[in-house]
């Protein structure tokens, strides 16, 4: 899923994931930068949860960020819980 919308997986351990990103151009993919990230949790998926998260902090930009994965219905109920109003929410399928 990630590739259809220009990211790929290069490399990962315990401390650092790397990510091909890429653009396209006339149909075609092309590749652009390697997002580099440090490693700080992550939360293994669960039936209970129905995801999974990872913390990472972003050696680009300094950020700290979460990403997670799960079922659709489950995530977004809680962003819409939890920041309705506060923040844009990105959907994607």
């Amino acid at each position: 899923m990630a590739q259809q919308h220009g990211y790929e997986y290069m490399f990962g351990n315990d401390e650092v994931l790397k990510i091909q990103t890429k653009t396209k151009q006339e149909g075609m993919w092309v590749d652009e930068d390697i997002l580099e990230m440090r490693i700080i949790r992550i939360v293994e998926f669960s039936s209970e949860r129905k995801r999974m998260s990872i913390l990472v902090h972003d050696k680009s930009d300094g950020m700290y960020k979460l990403y997670c994965k799960g079922a659709d219905n489950v995530i977004i109920e809680r962003l819409k819980e939890e920041l309705e109003g506060s923040r844009q929410v990105k959907e994607t399928k």
